[in-house]
């Protein structure tokens, strides 16, 4: 079976999280599995050989695939940004839609998108992780990356006390108490 993420950039230096998670998910699949997982770029339409087209971007043009594979399934994983999917007009395109969270799939299907099974972003416990050295402990570990505005996940843990580890593009690496 064949797996094709659509993300971003299909490139190990991207800053874009979804092909960081869409990465994840695939290695987890081939483990398990033992699929084949291959990764597109949004601006990609031929999807030839593959089985599911697993689509991590809201714009991504659903209606202009060319395949070959007559029984190719369409799975939607709206991690984010749930109103602009829906503003896409392109969600209830897909044979499977998965949300991030309880909130977008309830937001979504009260919208006429169709069911919208919840599929939580996980972690890797393997890649977060400490490497023994009292430095990189860390109660939380924030991965994003910076687009020029402040996350406020970030926010809310000033002043807390709490450890934070943060990781992303455009962030230097830091290992800090929040306060």
């Amino acid at each position: 079976l064949r797996v094709t993420f659509v993300v971003t950039e299909a490139e190990y230096d991207t800053g874009a999280g979804d092909f960081y998670t869409a990465m994840e998910l695939g290695q987890a699949l081939r483990d398990a599995y033992s699929w084949e997982v291959m990764f597109a770029s949004h601006t990609q339409n031929s999807m030839d050989a593959t089985d599911v087209l697993g689509v991590m971007r809201h714009d991504f043009p659903i209606h202009k695939i060319r395949a070959n594979n007559p029984g190719l399934v369409t799975v939607a994983w709206v991690r984010n940004r749930a109103d602009e999917w829906l503003s896409a007009g392109k969600v209830d395109g897909y044979d499977l839609r998965f949300c991030s969270s309880l909130k977008s799939a309830q937001f979504l299907e009260g919208q006429g998108a169709g069911p919208c099974a919840v599929m939580p972003i996980a972690t890797n416990p393997q890649r977060f992780r400490s490497l023994g050295r009292p430095r990189d402990a860390a109660t939380v570990c924030f991965t994003g990356s910076y687009w020029g505005d402040q996350r406020d996940a970030l926010s809310m843990l000033d002043g807390s006390g709490i450890r934070v580890a943060v990781h992303g593009k455009g962030r230097e690496p830091v290992d800090r108490h929040r306060d």
